[in-house]
């Protein structure tokens, strides 16, 4: 059976490790396939150029749409986020979306 001592000194090194552990924001760019370098989270926002604008992201690894946004009015708002698994393909399927801000996020 293990000591308490023992297992508080486990838990006080797992949170340590946490801890050391930071966020790091990329952009990545909606064309062709991009493949996620590490597990984390996409963010794509972006203003519609004309009426019915929509952007759609999938996994092509598992052949399932993983994010959709779509946007109404013409100069209006629209954002999605998803998470990736490192090692994934993913591609952005868009129409009439522009001022694109996308950020790819993870952890170190």
């Amino acid at each position: 059976m293990i000591s308490l001592n023992k297992f508080m000194l486990e838990v006080k090194n797992r949170l340590k490790r946490l801890e050391e552990k930071h966020n790091i924001k990329e952009s990545i760019s909606l064309t062709g396939i991009w493949t996620a370098p590490h597990d984390g989270i996409v963010t794509c926002n972006g203003r519609a150029t004309a009426a019915g604008a929509y952007l759609f992201c999938k996994d092509m690894t598992e052949n399932e749409y993983v994010g959709m946004c779509t946007i109404a009015n013409y100069q209006q708002y629209g954002s999605t986020c998803f998470a990736v698994i490192k090692g994934h393909e993913y591609t952005f399927i868009q129409q009439n979306w522009g001022e694109q801000r996308n950020a790819y996020i993870h952890q170190n």
